[in-house]
């Protein structure tokens, strides 16, 4: 029996972190949604999302991305932060880059270049607000980066972790009652992560089958069952490589209430609700009420149980695109039910590119005009960015990973790794549709009832509206030197004057500056000033990083992967257990902290003239000539003579080139050195077979104070890291002489700061390379709030 929808209630500033799918007892449906407007109120959500040029990178490669950082349920250009953190990481966890950058209008651009040693493996690029760390780490964005990186020779070969595929069954919003057909969801995952196929039947307790079943995308599957009164159930697998497997379904209950939802329409969604007989006769002519909330809307449906079954039809034309729960409160007022879908609306910019010309001669210039229009048709003004990459060159075209409406409106609202998000955006369908409906049954759990229980977050981190710069004066025996004023001048001639509290600190707030830019501070004080000692705190906040466990490219990339995999196999055999320390520390080393043949802290090197001398005799085996450290036992021939080869040296991330000697490093600005030996420095491949000495500095990492340097008692010159300057992509002029397939770089063209003019429209040019086919990628927010992307493709012969 179809029903009209009876209550219809509104919220505004609606926007939610996540938490597990569970029906409570508890939360009445008449105190639900006021605790859901409490929870709300207390809750102000940023994202952030980067668009890179393209998916996938080889080592000497620079890695360029805009950042788009939205706040609230409408997704606007964040009002909140107008700093974001962006940090390169290795597949060892370690930060190897660590960049700032300053927000404007939502926006930032930012570039990795690539170290030319970098091994072939899953890098990653995380990016945050200082506000969305109260959230946890999990509202970070997350994006594994592939890099290409130099050979390395092995031996081993890549081992598969043993086991069968983890196989998980769910019911339909949560509850599996005989008599009612329930639509059972699955997800089979492979050992490596990612969703293997399986197929199978299910059986009852007599062993009769009673369905089949087979996964329809990445592992992801559903069937119908309706369970009989004394029946138990089981699921027989059979998997990809023959392997099978049994698994018992959840029991049933037998007398309750169900919802199911069907969300094949997009113009609509249906709500069918059945009971069992006896539940039905014991709640005749009761109210339920069924919330729909979907980011700024909440419904309410309440109706009268006055038949076994019930249902409705919700459109969604006035639903924003996004994920949307539906929680079912039963005639006690007790949630018993709850489900999330998927709306695909009208929200959504209309986006198009287009070519003067569909197919190029190599050398020509191209010219693309990219129109925007608002959900209405009205022009749309606001910031975007665009790719061109030759797909022939680009390894990863296949790739689908987030792109911003993926990322915006699913990723960072579902909990655990999706596997190809893109996917389910790139080429909506009905086949698209149905299998995102199948990871909201497997994977979409928010949990509104638990939400409106709990607590509001604290705010522990603060928005970061700019930069600081921030310290401590202390006596020489470390005593707080309280209510001193402390001046300080840039290299703009800029000056300004703070106070010191009552534990000696101090603190330039609000201030803007770059890279490189340099500060004098001064105790005004004479009298103290002899005795001072000015402690300059760090710019960049050190976060942990979090082992990512679902890196889950193996699959997706077994070209790069595969070899990374063999290289480290290879290393992990050869080295054994040798390590210094499992204690974590700032490095920048591919390895990560605790894997080096030794590490000497800041505090183990005396003061010296020059870092080499501080160094010689208590790094083990290395000697230092001219400020560029030997092993021992590494010779080399050349021309018939036996010759002493030089360390590589990698100074926060970065190779020294051409001879350097590493005294050109302060021993004060030194955080630790690591050396690598045999099999441990092979990760860094070519040049590394004499081993590698990392020198990690304070101004490198992110966990340490800037470099600064006593100028005089009580006098400092201080470099703390700034805010990083994107630079600009390099876009040739070919000459039409030149042979065709000269320029064969992946990525032919990249724009940053794409603004549309009052009428939506935008236009740019550049020239094409080699012969290929070509993708254009737009994606970018308008000053609405509304999400934008399109794709293009062109020819060049």
């Amino acid at each position: 029996m179809r029903r009209i929808l009876l209550c219809v209630l509104s919220l505004t500033g609606f926007a939610l972190p996540l938490s597990a799918q569970v029906t409570q007892p508890g939360v009445t449906a008449d105190n639900f949604v006021q605790n859901l407007k409490t929870a709300v109120a207390n809750v102000v959500v940023e994202k952030a999302y980067l668009h890179f040029d393209r998916a996938c990178y080889t080592a000497g490669d620079t890695i360029y991305f805009k950042a788009y950082v939205t706040s609230g349920e409408k997704h606007e250009p964040t009002k909140v932060s107008g700093v974001l953190h962006a940090d390169l990481i290795s597949d060892r966890d370690s930060v190897i880059q660590s960049l700032l950058l300053q927000i404007n209008n939502g926006t930032a651009s930012g570039d990795f270049a690539l170290a030319g040693y970098l091994h072939k493996g899953n890098y990653r690029v995380r990016a945050y607000t200082q506000w969305m760390r109260n959230y946890g780490d999990k509202s970070f964005f997350n994006r594994i980066i592939p890099i290409n990186g130099n050979t390395v020779t092995a031996s081993a070969a890549v081992t598969k972790t043993a086991g069968k595929p983890d196989v998980q069954f769910f019911a339909e919003a949560g509850t599996f009652v005989t008599g009612i057909p329930a639509r059972i969801a699955f997800k089979a995952i492979g050992n490596n992560g990612l969703g293997t196929d399986v197929q199978g039947v299910v059986v009852d307790n007599t062993g009769a089958t009673v369905t089949k079943f087979k996964s329809a995308h990445l592992g992801m599957g559903h069937f119908y069952l309706t369970a009989a009164a004394g029946k138990t159930y089981s699921a027989k697998l059979t998997f990809a490589d023959g392997s099978t497997s049994t698994i018992e379904l959840p029991k049933p209950e037998s007398k309750g209430i169900a919802m199911m939802v069907n969300n094949a329409d997009p113009a609509k969604f249906s709500v069918d609700i059945n009971t069992t007989k006896a539940y039905y006769l014991e709640n005749k002519n009761k109210n339920i009420t069924i919330i729909i909330a979907a980011q700024s809307v909440v419904k309410t449906v309440k109706t009268v149980l006055d038949n076994q079954v019930i249902g409705f039809d919700m459109p969604v034309k006035d639903l924003p695109s996004g994920v949307v729960n539906i929680v079912l409160f039963g005639p006690d007022g007790n949630a018993v039910g709850e489900r999330m879908l998927f709306v695909q609306g009208n929200d959504i910019l209309n986006s198009t590119l287009s070519s003067d010309k569909q197919a190029y001669n190599s050398a020509d210039k191209t010219a693309l005009n990219l129109t925007v229009k608002q959900p209405d048709g009205s022009p749309a003004k606001g910031s975007f960015s665009v790719s061109v990459v030759n797909e022939g060159a680009d390894v990863c075209k296949d790739m689908a990973a987030d792109n911003i409406l993926s990322y915006v409106l699913l990723t960072s609202d579902i909990r655990g790794y999706i596997e190809q998000p893109g996917y389910y955006f790139d080429n909506v369908n009905a086949d698209t549709r149905n299998n995102l409906d199948i990871l909201m049954l497997t994977q979409g759990y928010r949990g509104l009832v638990k939400l409106a229980e709990e607590k509001p977050v604290a705010t522990t981190y603060k928005p970061e509206g700019n930069l600081q710069l921030k310290g401590r004066l202390t006596t020489k025996a470390g005593k707080p030197l309280v209510n001193e004023k402390i001046s300080v001048l840039t290299d703009a001639s800029q000056s300004a004057i703070a106070t010191t509290d009552n534990e000696g600190k101090f603190a330039f707030n609000n201030v803007s500056f770059n890279n490189g830019s340099k500060f004098i501070l001064n105790v005004e004080n004479k009298s103290s000033r002899k005795n001072a000692t000015i402690t300059i705190e760090k710019t960049n906040a050190a976060v942990p990083v979090i082992a990512d466990k679902a890196t889950s490219a193996d699959a997706i990339f077994p070209a790069y992967v595969q070899s990374a995999n063999m290289v480290m196999n290879n290393l992990n055999a050869i080295k054994g257990a040798k390590k210094t320390t499992g204690a974590a520390y700032h490095t920048t080393s591919l390895l990560g902290p605790g894997k080096a043949d030794q590490v000497i802290f800041r505090k183990d090197i005396p003061n010296s003239t020059n870092l080499s001398l501080g160094l010689q005799n208590i790094v083990r085996g290395v000697d230092f000539l001219n400020g560029q450290p030997f092993l021992r036992m590494s010779n080399a021939v050349a021309n018939g003579s036996v010759v002493k080869e030089p360390m590589m040296v990698v100074i926060d991330g970065t190779l020294l080139t051409g001879g350097g000697s590493i005294d050109n490093v302060l021993i004060q600005d030194v955080d630790n050195v690591e050396v690598l030996k045999g099999a441990n420095a092979l990760i860094y491949g070519m040049g590394s077979g004499a081993g590698v000495m990392i020198i990690n500095t304070k101004q490198g990492g992110v966990d340490s104070e800037p470099v600064s340097n006593e100028m005089a008692p009580g006098i400092v010159s201080v470099i703390p890291q700034g805010y990083y300057i994107a630079h600009t992509f390099y876009n040739p002029v070919y000459s039409p002489v030149l042979p065709k397939n000269i320029f064969s770089r992946p990525t032919v063209f990249w724009k940053a700061d794409v603004n549309t003019d009052d009428t939506g429209m935008a236009t740019f040019s550049f020239n094409n390379t080699a012969p290929g086919v070509y993708r254009v990628l737009f994606e970018g927010i308008d000053t609405g709030g509304h999400l934008g992307r399109a794709m293009y493709r062109y020819t060049v012969k």
